[in-house]
C-alpha cells in the first residue's frame, strides 16, 4: 500500500512539474511585457491593465503584486498603490523594492513622516542597504529636516565611505543644504556644509563653486580672493575663477593685479568679447581712481605743458619702472633720449627693461654700444651678460648660427669665457663641424688644463667624428690622471657606453664588446655594460650563448635577484636547449612579476618551444601540458589553441579539436588556419554541412586565396547527396563495324552507402538494347566495404541478367585486397566468375592487379588486368593506363559478345584522364584497344572511346 501511494505521488509530481515550469516561463514572459509597456513605452494605463490580469492569474507571485502597486503610483492612484504595496510588504517582507516604492507613494501624497516610517521598516530589515539609506537622507533634505539629516548623513558616509553612490548622495545633500542656508542668509552655516562636502569631494567643481559663493556673500573679499587663488593653483585656466578674481581685485582697487589677470583672460580666451573689453574698462577705471592723487599723472600733466622738463621725465620714468609699466617707461626713456642720445643711465634703464621683456637682442645691442663707447670692467661684464642672454634666446628659438655669432662676440671680448667656449663647442658639434669644435676645445684646455671635463668632451666629440682609437686613448689618460675621482670615472664610463651603443648601431659587435669590457675593467659591477655585452653574445648565437650564460652567472653572484639578468639567463638556457631549466627560471619570475609583459612573453615562447620539442618527439601529453601553461599566461594565445587543436585532430579526437577551435575563435573569430582545422575535424565526423559552412566563411574572407576557396568547394561537394550522369561509348571493330552505348544514371549518397540506378541504351540495326542496373557501395567500417551490382536487360545486346559482388579490405601502408564473384546470364548460357585483386598506393600513384577465373559451359577461362593511376590535385583528378589479357566479365563494353569472345585469345591496352571541376562536376575520357586472335594469322581489333559526365547536386 505504501509503495502504491509513493508511486501515485511521484506520478502526480511528474505530471505537475512541466506545468510549474511552464507557468514560470509564462510569468517571466508576461513580466517582461508589462515592464516594456511601463519602462520603454511608458503606457502606464495599458501596463496597469496587464498587471491587474497578471495578478489574478498569478495570485502568489510577489513580482506582479509589486508591479501593480508601482503602476497604481505611476497612474497617480495613491490609495490603491498604498494598499497593494502594504500587501506585498506584509506577505513578502523580504521584498526590498516595496519599501522604497511605498515611501515614494507617501512622498507623492505629502506625508513625509509616513514615508520615513516605511524607510525605517526597510532599514530594520535591510540594515546595510545603500538605496534605502540614501532615500531616507533625501527625505530629510527635501523636507528641511536638517538636524536629523546632518547626523544621518555623517553616519551614512562613515558606514559607506568608499562607495561612489553614497559619496555622491552625501555631497548632494551637503551642497543643497548649504544652498538653502545661503538663501536664508546663514552664510556661516552654509560654509560649514560646503566644507564638509569638500572633505569628501575635494575636486568637485559644484562644491568649490558653492563654497566660493558663500565666501563672497559673507562680504570677506580678501578671504574670497585667497580661496580663488588656491583654486587657480589647481585650475589656472578656469574662465569663471579668473573673472571672479578680476572682479574682487577691481572692488579692492588693486588695479595692476586686476589688469594683469584681465590680460591673462584675454590671452587664454582671445575670442571672448568680455575678456577683450575688460582690460580697457579696468584701465579707464584705474585712471579715474588714481588721477587725482597719483604722482605719475601729476608728472604727466607737467610734461604736457613742459615736454623737456628733466625732473618730470626722470621721476615719471622711475615711477613707471617701479610699477612695472615697462611700455610707458620705454616711451618716456626714448623721448628723453631724443635730446641726449648717449645718456648712460637712461640706456642702462632701457636695456634693463628690454631684458625684462625678453628682448635680449635689442638689449645686447645697447650693451655693445655702451661697451664700445665707455669700455671698462663693468660695461664689459654687462655686454657679456646681455650677449649670453641673447645667445640663450637664440638657442631657445633654434637659431644656432645667431647664437654662435653671439658667443663669438663674447670670446673676442673675453677669450677665456667658459660658458661661451662650452656652448660654442656644443653648437659646432651639433652641426657636425667637428674640426672647429676640437680646435676650440684645444684652446679651452690651454686656458683650463686641470678641467678634465673638457678632455672628456673632446674625447666624446672624437667619438662622434668616428676617431674611436684617439678617443679611447684620451679617456684612458683622463682615468689615469684621476684614478680616485668618481666624476671622472663616471664620465669615462658614460662615454664608453655611448661608444658601445654606436658600435652596436653599425653592428660592429667586436668594437662594442671591447668598449663594454673596458668599462667592466673599471666598474666590474656595471649592470648596463653586463647587460649589453650579454646581448652581444646572445645576438651572435652559437658559442656566444654559452659565453652569455657564463657572464650572467658571474653577474648573478652580485645581483642574485636581478630580473633582467635572470631573463637573459633563461633566454640563454633556452637557446642552449636546456628548456626545462629555462622554464624554471621563467616560472619563478612570473610568480614574482605576474604583470610583467616581457616575462610573460618569454614564458610563452619557452613553453611554445617545449611544446614543439615534445610534439616532435611524440610526447603529446607533455606537449598538451606546455600549451596549457601558455594559456595560463595568456588564455587568448592562438598558437597554443591551434597546437591543442592539432594534437586532438591527430589523435582522432575530433569533437575535442572542434571545442578547442571554438574557444580560440571566440577570442579571434577570423583565424583562417583555426577555422580550416575546425572544418577538417567536422569533415572527419562527417558533419559535412557544418564543415562546408565553416570553410565558406574563410573563403569569403580571403577570396584570392586558392587553397581556401578550393577547400571550401571540396567540403561543399561533400554535402551533395545526389549525382546525375551521362556516358557515351563509341566502339569500332576493324574500322568497319560501329556500335554505340549511351548511359543515363542517377546516384544518391547515404551516410554509409551509395545507391545508383543506371539505364544503358544500345542502338542496333535490329533494335535497341536496354539494360537496367542497380549498383551500391556499402561501407561496413573504416577498413571494410562492399560493391554490389545487379542488372537486367532485353535479349538484343546485353546479358539478360547480371550480378556482381566484391568485398574489399584496406590494410596498413596503403594496401587493399578484393575478393568477389560475377554472374552473367545469356538465356540458356550462364557464366560464373571468381575475382580477386590487390592494390597499393605509392605516393601519388595507385596500382591494381586483378584476376578472374571464369566458368562457362563446363569450361574454365582466365583474365588479368593491371591498372595504374597517377593522381593529381588532392586525388580528385588522375591519369590512368591499363593492360589486360583475356575477356573480363566486368568489361560491359564487350559482354554483349561475351560467350563468343571468351573463346579467343585477347589482349587489351587503354588510357584515360578524369578531371573534377569544383568538386562537383566530373568529366572523364577513356580510350581502349582490344586485339583478338580469331584464327591462325587472323586478328580482329576493337577501338573504344568512352566519354562520361557526372554532376553532383
Amino acid at each position: 500500500m505504501k509503495r502504491r501511494s509513493l508511486f501515485i505521488i511521484i506520478v502526480l509530481f511528474a505530471i505537475s512539474l512541466p506545468q510549474v515550469f511552464g507557468q514560470k516561463k509564462d510569468s517571466d514572459v508576461l513580466l517582461k511585457q508589462i515592464k516594456t509597456e511601463m519602462d520603454v513605452n511608458r503606457n502606464y494605463a495599458r501596463a496597469l491593465s496587464m498587471a491587474k490580469d497578471a495578478a489574478k492569474d498569478f495570485p502568489h507571485d510577489a513580482d506582479f503584486r509589486f508591479l501593480l502597486g508601482r503602476l497604481y503610483y505611476l497612474n497617480r492612484d495613491y490609495i490603491n498603490a498604498e494598499k497593494k504595496l502594504d500587501e506585498v510588504i506584509n506577505k513578502t517582507p523580504e521584498y526590498r523594492d516595496a519599501y522604497l516604492a511605498a515611501a515614494n507613494v507617501q512622498l507623492a501624497k505629502g506625508y513625509n513622516n509616513k514615508a520615513l516610517q516605511y524607510l525605517n521598516r526597510g532599514q530594520s530589515k535591510f540594515n546595510y542597504d545603500k538605496d534605502i539609506r540614501a532615500k531616507k537622507l533625501a527625505v530629510y533634505q527635501f523636507y528641511g529636516l536638517y538636524q536629523l539629516g546632518d547626523l544621518y548623513a555623517d553616519s551614512l558616509i562613515n558606514m559607506f565611505y568608499r562607495d561612489t553612490m553614497i559619496k555622491r548622495a552625501y555631497v548632494d545633500y551637503r551642497v543643497q543644504t548649504g544652498n538653502a542656508f545661503l538663501k536664508n542668509g546663514l552664510t556661516e552655516a552654509a560654509n560649514r556644509e560646503f566644507a564638509k562636502a569638500i572633505q569628501v569631494a575635494p575636486e568637485n567643481q559644484i562644491v568649490l563653486s558653492s563654497l566660493l559663493d558663500a565666501r563672497m556673500k559673507s562680504g570677506d573679499k580678501q578671504s574670497s580672493l585667497n580661496f580663488i587663488n588656491s583654486m587657480l593653483s589647481r585650475q589656472p585656466d578656469n574662465y569663471d575663477l579668473l573673472m571672479k578674481k578680476t572682479g574682487i581685485l577691481q572692488e579692492l582697487h588693486q588695479y595692476p593685479e586686476a589688469i594683469e589677470t584681465a590680460q591673462i583672460l584675454q590671452k587664454k580666451y582671445p575670442g571672448d568679447a568680455k575678456a577683450r573689453s575688460i582690460e580697457t574698462e579696468l584701465k579707464l577705471e584705474a585712471a579715474r581712481y588714481y588721477k587725482s592723487t597719483d604722482p605719475y599723472y601729476q608728472y604727466q600733466s607737467v610734461l604736457e605743458h613742459a615736454p623737456g622738463n628733466k625732473e618730470a621725465l626722470d621721476n615719471i620714468i622711475n615711477i613707471a619702472i617701479s610699477r612695472g609699466m615697462n611700455d610707458e617707461a620705454l616711451y618716456w626713456i626714448n623721448k628723453s633720449l631724443g635730446s641726449n642720445s648717449f645718456n648712460k643711465d637712461l640706456l642702462m634703464k632701457k636695456m634693463s627693461i628690454l631684458a625684462q621683456q625678453q628682448k635680449f637682442t635689442i638689449a645686447a645691442g645697447i650693451a655693445e654700444r655702451l661697451y664700445k663707447n665707455a669700455p671698462g670692467k663693468d660695461t664689459r661684464q654687462t655686454f657679456i651678460d646681455m650677449e649670453l642672454a641673447a645667445a640663450r634666446d637664440y638657442n631657445a628659438q633654434e637659431m644656432p648660427d645667431s647664437a654662435l655669432d653671439a658667443y663669438t662676440k663674447i670670446l673676442k671680448a673675453e677669450p677665456r669665457q667658459a660658458q661661451a667656449l662650452n656652448s660654442s663647442v656644443n653648437i659646432l658639434s651639433a652641426q657636425k663641424n667637428y674640426t672647429a669644435a676640437l680646435q676650440l676645445l684645444d684652446e679651452a684646455i690651454t686656458y683650463y688644463p686641470d678641467d678634465y671635463r673638457l678632455k672628456l668632451k673632446k674625447a666624446a666629440i672624437m667619438q662622434e667624428n668616428e676617431q674611436f682609437d684617439e678617443a679611447a686613448l684620451l679617456f684612458d689618460q683622463v682615468q689615469a690622471d684621476n684614478p680616485d675621482d668618481q666624476k671622472a670615472i663616471n664620465s669615462m664610463v658614460d662615454a664608453y657606453l655611448l661608444t658601445g651603443k654606436k658600435m652596436m648601431e653599425v653592428m660592429d659587435y667586436d668594437g662594442a664588446a671591447k668598449a663594454y669590457n673596458r668599462i667592466l675593467q673599471i666598474q666590474p659591477a656595471n649592470k648596463e655594460a653586463i647587460n649589453n655585452i650579454t646581448n652581444i653574445d646572445l645576438a651572435l648565437g652559437g658559442d656566444g650563448n654559452q659565453r652569455a650564460l657564463d657572464r650572467i652567472n658571474i653577474a648573478l653572484e652580485q645581483y642574485p635577484d636581478d630580473k633582467d639578468l635572470l631573463l637573459k639567463k633563461a633566454e640563454a638556457l633556452n637557446r642552449l636547449g636546456q628548456v626545462e631549466a629555462s622554464g624554471n627560471i621563467t616560472d619563478n619570475l612570473r610568480e614574482r612579476y605576474p604583470y610583467n609583459t616581457q616575462i610573460r612573453s618569454l614564458y610563452i615562447d619557452q613553453h611554445l618551444t617545449m611544446a614543439n620539442y615534445y610534439r616532435k618527439n611524440g610526447d603529446t601529453l607533455n606537449a598538451i601540458n606546455a600549451y596549457y601553461s601558455i594559456l595560463s599566461a595568456n588564455r587568448r594565445d592562438t598558437t597554443a589553441w591551434l597546437g591543442l587543436t592539432n594534437i586532438s585532430y591527430e589523435r582522432g579526437q575530433y569533437a575535442e579539436a572542434i571545442a578547442y577551435a571554438d574557444t580560440s575563435l571566440n577570442f579571434y573569430p577570423m583565424q583562417a588556419d583555426m577555422m580550416l582545422k575546425k572544418a577538417s575535424a567536422q569533415e572527419q565526423l562527417k558533419q559535412y554541412d557544418s564543415a562546408a559552412n565553416t570553410a565558406a566563411v574563410v573563403a569569403r574572407q580571403y577570396p584570392d586565396q586558392k587553397r581556401y576557396t578550393d577547400f571550401a568547394a571540396y567540403l561543399k561537394g561533400k554535402t551533395f547527396r545526389n549525382q546525375l550522369g551521362l556516358s557515351y561509348l563509341n566502339s569500332h571493330i576493324d574500322s568497319t563495324q560501329s556500335s554505340n552505348i549511351a548511359t543515363l544514371q542517377y546516384t544518391h549518397f547515404y551516410k554509409k552507402m551509395s545507391l545508383t540506378g543506371r539505364l544503358n541504351f544500345a542502338g542496333r540495326s535490329y533494335g535497341t538494347g536496354l539494360q537496367l542496373e542497380l549498383e551500391s557501395y556499402i561501407n561496413h567500417s573504416a577498413t571494410w566495404y562492399s560493391f554490389v551490382n545487379v542488372g537486367a536487360a532485353n535479349k538484343l545486346v546485353f546479358p539478360k541478367y547480371k550480378a556482381a559482388y566484391s568485398l574489399f579490405h584496406n590494410f596498413a601502408h596503403g594496401w587493399e585486397a578484393e575478393l568477389g564473384g560475377r554472374f552473367l546470364n545469356f538465356d540458356s548460357i550462364s557464366s560464373v566468375s571468381a575475382v580477386g585483386s590487390v592494390a597499393k598506393y605509392l605516393g601519388d600513384f595507385w596500382i591494381n592487379a586483378k584476376g578472374y577465373v571464369i566458368f562457362l559451359s563446363g569450361k574454365q577461362y582466365g583474365a588479368v588486368n593491371l591498372t595504374a593511376r597517377q593522381y593529381l590535385n588532392n586525388k580528385t583528378d588522375f591519369f590512368y593506363a591499363i593492360i589486360g589479357y583475356g575477356n573480363s566479365p566486368d568489361d560491359y563494353t564487350r559482354t554483349y559478345q561475351f560467350t563468343d569472345n571468351i573463346n579467343y585469345q585477347t589482349y587489351s591496352i587503354g588510357a584515360g584522364y578524369q578531371k573534377m571541376f569544383n568538386y562537383r562536376n566530373v568529366v572523364s575520357l577513356n580510350a581502349n584497344w582490344y586485339n583478338q586472335k580469331r584464327a591462325e594469322g587472323l586478328f580482329r581489333n576493337q577501338y573504344d572511346i568512352y566519354l562520361t559526365f557526372l554532376r553532383k547536386f
